[in-house]
C-alpha cells in the first residue's frame, strides 16, 4: 500500500472538493442518473433474489436469467432516457410483456416484470423437479 502523508492527503481532498464544488452538484447528479437507471433495477432484483434464495434452492439459472432480463431492460431504459432514443419494435414488445397495471413511464414496471419472470422461472423449475 502506498503511504501518503496527511498533508498530501489533505491538499488532494481539498482540491478535489473544490473541483466538485465548482463543477456543480446539478451537473454531477445529471451525470449519475444514467448509471443509477442502469444499476437500480439490477440491485433490487439481486436483493429480492437473495431473500428468495431458499425458495428456489439457489439455482444459478434463476439468478442468471433474472439478472440477464433485468439488465437488458435496464440497459434499454438507460439508452432511451439518456439519448432520447427509442426503438418502436422494442417498445411494442415491452408493451406486450409489461401487463402490470402501472403507468408506462414508471421505471419500477421493469423491476416488477423481472419479478414476474423470476416467479415464472421458479415455477417452471419447481415443476421440472417433481
Amino acid at each position: 500500500m502506498i503511504k501518503i502523508s496527511y498533508k498530501t492527503y489533505a491538499i488532494a481532498l481539498t482540491l478535489f472538493s473544490f473541483a466538485v464544488g465548482n463543477y456543480g452538484l446539478a451537473a454531477i447528479i445529471q451525470g449519475a442518473v444514467p448509471v443509477l437507471v442502469l444499476l437500480y433495477p439490477l440491485t433490487m432484483v439481486l436483493i429480492l433474489l437473495g431473500f428468495l434464495n431458499n425458495f428456489f434452492g439457489g439455482k444459478r439459472v434463476v439468478y442468471t436469467s433474472t439478472v440477464l432480463f433485468t439488465g437488458l431492460f435496464s440497459l434499454y431504459a438507460t439508452v432511451t432516457s439518456t439519448f432520447k432514443l427509442a426503438v418502436p419494435a422494442v417498445d411494442n414488445v415491452l408493451a406486450k410483456v409489461n401487463f402490470l397495471p402501472v403507468p408506462a413511464d414508471f421505471c419500477m414496471a421493469k423491476l416488477c416484470s423481472s419479478r414476474i419472470r423470476t416467479r415464472n422461472c421458479v415455477n417452471i423449475l419447481c415443476e421440472k423437479g417433481k
